[in-house]
């Protein structure tokens, strides 16, 4: 389901359920100006709607990921987390959804998080390092690296992704407006229930 402000929006319309044990991708789109919110599975569209006066407020609050609330932690593991402060299409969150990405400029522009959980060398330490160039680092609780070395993806040689175990941990993000976009927003990650 994507939520905003409290109330959901949108839920998904998949036939196929989540992969359990295996690595999706998901992204959530919202577009103020049409007032359309959309999701998308693996690359692909799953549903949308356009719901008047839902835009996601601005808030103060910091921002949270793998919890909502204390009664609804996730239990798995999160990797490539990112959030653009426009509504990518359909031919872009299916051509991103397999690139680490670090730099909001040229064709990235927009992308205002990205939280890869990269390591940079073979000793730098696990990290929740803002890779956007906008400096918003997160911070863990009680989230460990898990090494996914070659996984998901073929082609990085030096690879983690945060494990939750669904007891209090999670990541999180300063108080800040760039990420809160409130006109145009994408958020996407891969994830591993």
């Amino acid at each position: 389901s994507l939520i905003t402000n409290g109330s959901p929006r949108l839920t998904s319309k998949t036939s196929t359920p989540v992969r359990i044990n295996e690595w999706n991708h998901v992204s959530a789109t919202y577009n103020s100006s049409t007032n359309l919110f959309s999701i998308y599975l693996n690359g692909i569209l799953d549903t949308t709607a356009v719901i008047a006066g839902a835009a996601p407020g601005a808030n103060p609050d910091s921002l949270f990921i793998g919890i909502s609330g204390s009664a609804t932690p996730f239990s798995g593991q999160l990797d490539e987390v990112r959030i653009w402060n426009r509504d990518l299409s359909s031919a872009e969150v299916s051509r991103y959804m397999r690139t680490s990405l670090g730099t909001s400029s040229g064709v990235y522009t927009g992308l205002v998080l990205s939280m890869t959980f990269q390591r940079l060398s073979n000793i730098s330490p696990f990290t929740a390092e803002d890779l956007s160039g906008n400096g918003n680092n997160g911070i863990t609780r009680n989230v460990t690296a898990r090494d996914q070395t070659y996984q998901p993806y073929n082609t990085i040689d030096i690879n983690e992704s945060a494990e939750f175990d669904g007891d209090g941990d999670y990541l999180a993000g300063k108080d800040s407006a760039s990420v809160f976009p409130a006109d145009n927003i994408t958020f996407e990650c891969w994830y591993y229930p």
